[in-house]
């Protein structure tokens, strides 16, 4: 079981912080592709959420007559196409062919990243392994942006280096991860068993899991810009501040199951009131320091906030709808990571205001009006029915 786990795992390194591998070396790819527009640069960060999107439906429907191990490894071939090859082209539109090809591959194994955990594990072993499964995302994230950083000194071509980390993913998962799911009660395989309709919790799920990501987002997205702007540092220091939403969201995920025990009904206004004063202190940051500590406030918020949701949906549905409900969940994340720069520049177009702070001043007010609102839910609510809210 222990091999299981670590497979598992090693599968999270490589999800939620795919496309975001290479953002510390935007402004490196904004001075080469200098003729590009800066939304155009920023989709080389978030393109491949969007193909991602239809990947994971795609690779729900076929476990469904395959199993999860040749789709997982398929994912993971592509995974290496889509992120090595971005380093050989000259070309922006190619480079974004590229991503696109990586999103593909990571929407084939990202379902499969949380539902082999229902299959797996049980009770308060599945809690806390969708807390280390958080930790291990954001994990990836800090090896990758770290790693990025660095090689992005070099040469941006050098930046998508990182994503030969999937070769050794690869390898686990062939030696390693069984063939086949763990059999119900009933002896029945779960990806032949019959499909159950999805609760309509899942899509609240997957509606909270866009906003909080299009939120989160703006981090890996603008930062690396965002410095250069400021003068503050190169591809080595954004790296550094990028990576401290994966610190603390690393931290967050292994904390998850105490925290959210001591903080029983105030859990989620208090990880929203993290969240906002982080983006406040990136808004208003004028030295390292400051922007520094603001993310890693806002990545424990959201550290804590993504195993909350992906817990709700395991806990929702059963076994045998877990890899659907997951590909929706996935593709509202994803979803969330493409529509982010767009997003956040009409916003600011909107409000007539182009300065790049705005965006995190716009995100930390409305956040919380949002943890206002989730105040007055909470204690309006009765404790029973809270609590089936938030387990």
């Amino acid at each position: 079981m222990r091999k299981i786990s670590i497979t598992i795992l090693s599968l999270s390194l490589l999800t939620v912080m795919a496309g975001a591998a290479i953002a510390p070396s935007l402004s490196n790819l904004e001075q080469y592709f200098n003729e590009s527009s800066t939304t155009l640069i920023k989709l080389i960060v978030t393109i491949s959420s969007l193909f991602i999107i239809p990947s994971t439906f795609i690779v729900s429907k076929l476990n469904r007559k395959y199993n999860y191990k040749p789709l997982i490894i398929i994912g993971l071939i592509l995974y290496l196409i889509g992120g090595l090859g971005g380093a050989f082209v000259n070309n922006i539109y190619v480079l974004l062919i590229f991503r696109s090809i990586l999103g593909i591959g990571v929407g084939f194994f990202m379902p499969f990243a949380t539902s082999l955990v229902s299959d797996f594990f049980e009770g308060e072993k599945k809690a806390t392994m969708m807390g280390m499964v958080s930790s291990s995302n954001n994990l990836g994230g800090i090896i990758s942006l770290l790693l990025s950083g660095w090689l992005a000194t070099i040469s941006w071509r050098y930046s998508f280096g990182v994503y030969f980390l999937g070769f050794f993913v690869l390898l686990l998962v062939w030696i390693f991860l069984p063939n086949e799911r763990k059999k119900t009660k009933k002896g029945t395989e779960t990806m032949k068993s019959k499909k159950n309709p999805l609760p309509k919790s899942v899509f609240t799920v997957g509606i909270s899991m866009f906003l909080l990501i299009l939120a989160f987002y703006s981090i890996p997205a603008n930062m690396s810009i965002y410095i250069s702007q400021l003068n503050l540092g190169d591809s080595r220091v954004s790296s550094v501040v990028i990576a401290f939403i994966s610190v603390s969201g690393f931290v967050a995920g292994f904390l998850y199951q105490k925290i959210k025990k001591q903080l029983n009904k105030m859990f989620l206004p208090v990880l929203l009131l993290l969240m906002a004063v982080g983006f406040l202190m990136i808004g208003t940051g004028t030295s390292m320091i400051m922007l520094s500590a603001g993310v890693f406030i806002t990545g424990t918020g959201v550290g804590l906030f993504i195993p909350e949701l992906y817990l709700k949906i395991s806990n929702t549905v059963d076994k045998r709808s877990t890899v659907s409900a997951m590909a929706i969940v996935s593709s509202m994340m994803f979803l969330g990571q493409f529509f982010s720069p767009i997003f956040l520049d009409f916003i600011g177009e909107r409000f007539g205001n182009g300065n790049i702070r705005f965006p995190y001043l716009f995100l930390s007010i409305s956040i919380l009006i949002f943890m206002i609102g989730s105040i007055f839910t909470t204690t309006l609510k009765k404790p029973k029915k809270l609590e089936q809210t938030l387990s």
